[in-house]
């Protein structure tokens, strides 16, 4: 008998269900004790085998992805919703937005490669970055208040201390994450920039957005190319990139953010503006929206208008991923990228809830 993917699942369910049945049917003295919860892998190790195995089969599948992207801390995991062995095995790539990782993520990374083989990238981001610069820039130049004229000296003791150009802090910053990338082992980087159009550019703005552009990308296409097995994501405008054009080209999926989209129309116009130039591939679109945020229910990020399939107000995820499920024209909807995924673990009914109804309405299971 052919074991599917989804007979795995239901036997993984069963043999779990009954351990936990067997373990409750035991709890007949309120004394302190240790449990041990019989994983599957102990009870039954050719199925945990084969159930992994399957799912290493489909992640070489021709299939839609799904990118999970994870809002992590340098420390360690407070809860489950912070551990990225709880995402849906399903899930094809993770993307953690803070390089640096504690010793428990650094080892979870690795176990999620090997057994379920889903790759783990680190996100690099150009805004972040100057966002930094502009804190460094400001607490500077209050260190640094102008020297009146006759007074003190007119020149610092120390001719060093200067400020630091932006494209020369942006340069630097991005040489330390991709330090990271070797350091604690990560399968790739998710490159996030975001460009005006070099068409409304003046020549004297064009020089200072191809500047910026080389001092953000060139350190990233010197580490990739040094590392050519590493995967790249390029997430924000490619159609926009004039300098390292290849980090663009060669890109596995290219992202295009549309967390404020509610609706297939605007979806469909992200994607349009994105192809429009016919100078990026378009075999490779991924569509990136959020969950809801946890911190301010009032917020609509995350909604989409109308309900899903089983009459539930429509997440963002589960939109995108109706409209990744129908064609286009002119372009591959090759999956969806799904901001702060963690916040998507809290569900009465199913961790994971949003992402796991994705998963199934962009490849469903064929009716053997």
């Amino acid at each position: 008998m052919k074991i599917t993917y989804n007979t795995l699942k239901c036997l993984l369910t069963a043999v779990l269900t009954t351990a936990a049945f067997t373990s409750c049917s035991e709890w007949t003295e309120p004394e302190s004790v240790d449990f041990h919860y019989t994983t599957l892998e102990e009870k039954n190790q050719e199925l945990y085998k084969a159930y992994y195995q399957s799912i290493r089969d489909y992640r070489a599948s021709d299939h839609k992805v799904v990118i999970a992207k994870f809002s992590n801390k340098a420390t360690t995991p407070a809860g489950r919703a912070e551990h990225i062995t709880c995402l849906p095995d399903s899930v094809d790539y993770i993307i953690l937005y803070n390089p640096e990782v504690s010793e428990t993520i650094a080892d979870e990374m690795k176990e999620v490669r090997s057994l379920k083989g889903q790759r783990v990238l680190c996100q690099i981001e150009y805004k972040a970055i100057e966002n930094d610069y502009k804190a460094y820039a400001e607490a500077w130049n209050d260190a640094h208040a102008p020297i009146e004229e006759g007074v003190g000296e007119e020149t610092p003791a120390n001719p060093a201390d200067t400020l630091v150009s932006l494209n020369n802090y942006v340069k630097e910053a991005v040489e330390g994450k991709i330090a990271l990338l070797s350091e604690f082992g990560y399968d790739g980087v998710n490159i996030v920039y975001s460009s005006k159009n070099p068409a409304s550019c003046t020549e004297e703005d064009l020089l200072e957005l191809k500047a910026a552009q080389a001092a953000f990308l060139g350190p990233i296409a010197e580490a990739i190319a040094a590392c050519p097995d590493a995967l790249v994501f390029f997430e924000g405008t490619p159609q926009f990139v004039l300098e390292n054009v290849e980090l663009v080209t060669k890109a596995g999926y290219l992202i295009i953010p549309a967390t404020e989209a509610v609706n297939e129309s605007e979806l469909n116009y992200k994607l349009n503006l994105a192809n429009r130039y016919g100078n990026i591939p378009a075999d490779r679109f991924i569509i990136s929206v959020t969950t809801r945020s946890l911190e301010d229910p009032a917020l609509t990020d995350g909604t989409f208008s109308g309900t899903d399939r089983k009459g539930r107000d429509m997440t963002a995820i589960i939109g995108a991923a109706e409209w990744t499920a129908k064609a286009a024209s002119g372009a591959v909807k090759a999956g969806i990228a799904v901001e702060n995924a963690q916040n998507d673990y809290y569900n009465l009914s199913l961790t994971y809830y949003s992402i796991r109804e994705a998963i199934s309405i962009m490849n469903p299971s064929p009716i053997k």
